[in-house]
């Protein structure tokens, strides 16, 4: 505690989080009339205080490793300058200023949530007495309308049997007996003081987010009914979607933070404050106030500070010195490799953990010497990788390096044919002479079987006429003893000698003959069913690897497959995609020279910037 020094502001006007950036920047709050006030001067304990501030919600609970890192690290970083306290003036006249009417739109308990297009009618309502009793049964709407004043003041709303809270956790949204109801889509959630869209306006949006526009806004008047200002707190939605809470501008008002939650909040935390069991009246005030939680931050502190004096001191020297025996393995190997080959000893000695002096300044030359020998071995590989890459960029050095092994491994055959096209052109491989033979001529059947009625297609009359005598052949060959010839009609038993068909011109009884003894059923189908039947024989009668083709896009040729796995499936691998991206332009041109272009020069390049790599 120090005497005054500049304008401190008092403690009574201060809420907990314009307490915690007072005084992390270093400002002075005032603690009694006397001019008694306390500030932080230690830079290290103000930028602790920060990482509290912004991590509230470890203040409660055990303290972990994390932790203890996150706050030594934080002492590195200088505290920020948070923007003073905007509280009204402490000397001055007393006033009073009077809420003077409130307009609330589509506030949860006040209103229902309307549809998408239009919502309810706004709740207007003006304070015209000095006293206003608001009276009512069990839900109709009494707290909602404290809820919504506070909520507009102080960002907390009134629960049933608990003490106010923040409306800062979504409340997600889904249909009842759907998979949405355990996994909502983005957007299908809502804000705490919004009013739940009943079910049909869930369903009209699909896909769309749920529209938020819920607002509350307060009118206030002084003593003799002039106006002092207007505030209004609302919900919306941002253009990506997540829920955005926009605070008033309370600057109109000239009020302390405290003083918007004396007629609010803080009378909800009234019947939740237990006198006198494990708490006096100075506890009490506290919980009141809103800094009750600065005891959970002291306990906190004082763990933190007891596992630094204690464990965390003796952590840190065992990892040290697993680090120096790391160290002095690493140093032994370097040490040796240099007696091996001198040409490429520094000018630096290896320094060992316990010298004296600058060790990081030393490392950084034994860096610098090893990064620049390693430059020098690697520029030969720009005649391969192009001018774009440069042996004196470390990362791109480590690019190629860590990428060279795994891409020559990617290269050997067995790797190779893992690749999709690969596998695939395998398996076209793999079926047997007999069944490559049949194959063949189950599609040269099918292709003449094709081409005929293609032809046909072209005399619809002709064609109509062959699949009737082709119908009646295939009925007479289901019979018990089917025929081997037809004298007369199947149907009327006409004799049929000497008649011919008034369309093909041929004998009727030829066109039976012929079809009894070819037997071609697939002229009495039209082209839609014949291209289902076809299909299918081929799906049942091809080998399984040629069946699997008839579900994929068929390339040009096999030499096709070969090019889509080297040049496009390898280099989709993460192994091709830095430095050696480049050498995709060598593989282009080594498969075309399977196709009669410079394909064994480019080969030899492709191999040759591997070797150069």
């Amino acid at each position: 505690m120090d005497k005054p020094n500049g304008n401190p502001t008092p403690l009574y006007v201060h809420t907990l989080e314009t307490l915690c950036k007072e005084l992390i920047s270093g400002r002075a709050v005032g603690l009694a009339k006397d001019g008694v006030e306390f500030r932080i001067d230690s830079s290290a304990a103000r930028s602790i205080l920060e990482w509290y501030r912004v991590n509230t919600t470890k203040w409660n609970k055990n303290v972990q490793k994390g932790d203890l890192e996150a706050i030594t690290d934080r002492i590195q970083v200088s505290p920020p300058e948070c923007p003073p306290l905007q509280s009204g003036k402490t000397a001055r006249q007393t006033r009073v200023i009077h809420l003077g009417s409130i307009r609330v739109h589509r506030f949860a308990s006040i209103h229902h949530y309307g549809d998408a297009v239009s919502a309810p009618q706004e709740f207007d309502f003006t304070f015209e007495k000095p006293l206003t009793l608001i009276h009512g049964r069990n839900g109709s709407g009494k707290t909602s309308i404290m809820s919504a004043i506070s909520w507009c003041l102080t960002g907390h709303v009134f629960r049933s049997q608990r003490a106010p809270e923040r409306t800062d956790n979504p409340v997600e949204l889904g249909l009842a007996g759907t998979e949405s109801e355990e996994e909502s889509p983005a957007g299908f959630d809502i804000s705490a003081v919004t009013p739940i869209p009943p079910a049909v306006v869930i369903e009209a949006l699909g896909d769309q987010t749920v529209p938020l526009d819920t607002w509350v806004e307060l009118r206030f008047v002084d003593d003799i009914g002039s106006e002092v200002g207007t505030i209004r707190r609302s919900v919306s939605r941002s253009s990506r979607g997540s829920i955005v809470e926009s605070e008033p501008d309370f600057s109109s008002l000239d009020l302390d933070p405290m003083a918007r939650e004396v007629g609010t909040r803080l009378p909800g935390l009234v019947p939740y404050v237990q006198l006198g069991e494990f708490s006096d009246l100075g506890r009490a005030v506290t919980e009141l106030t809103g800094f009750r939680p600065l005891q959970d931050l002291v306990k906190h502190v004082t763990r933190v500070q007891n596992r630094l004096r204690r464990g965390a001191i003796d952590e840190r020297r065992a990892e040290i010195a697993t680090v120096d025996e790391e160290f002095l393995v690493a140093r032994k190997e370097l040490t040796e490799l240099v007696d091996r080959n001198p040409e490429i000893a520094p000018t630096t000695s290896v320094p060992s953990p316990q010298d004296e002096g600058d060790l990081e300044s030393l490392l950084q030359e034994l860096t610098d010497h090893f990064d620049g020998m390693a430059a020098e071995s690697l520029e030969e590989s720009r005649l391969i990788l192009g001018d774009s890459f440069e042996p004196a960029d470390r990362s791109l050095r480590k690019d190629l390096i860590e990428s060279v092994g795994p891409a020559l491994g990617s290269l050997a055959l067995s790797s190779l044919a893992r690749l999709p096209s690969a596998a695939r052109l395998g398996e076209l491989g793999r079926h047997e002479s007999a069944e490559a033979q049949s194959a063949e001529r189950l599609i040269l059947e099918l292709l003449e079987e094709a081409q005929e009625l293609a032809l046909l297609q072209e005399e619809p009359e002709r064609a109509s006429r062959l699949r009737l005598y082709s119908r009646i052949v295939g009925w007479l060959t289901e019979l018990p003893e089917p025929p081997h010839e037809v004298a007369s009609c199947p149907v009327c038993s006409t004799a049929l000698e000497g008649k011919s068909d008034s369309i093909t011109q041929r004998p009727i009884t030829e066109h039976f003959e012929q079809l009894l003894r070819d037997r071609r059923e697939y002229l009495e189908k039209t082209i839609s069913s014949w291209q289902d039947a076809a299909l299918a024989r081929l799906r049942s009668e091809l080998p399984m690897a040629v069946r699997a083709e008839l579900e994929r896009d068929l390339p040009n040729s096999p030499s096709d497959l070969i090019e889509n796995a080297l040049v496009q499936e390898l280099f989709d691998s993460e192994h091709f995609g830095g430095a050696l991206k480049v050498l995709r332009s060598y593989l282009i041109n080594a498969v075309a020279g399977y196709t009669g272009t410079q394909g064994v020069q480019s080969l030899e390049s492709f191999q040759r910037a591997f070797r150069i790599a």
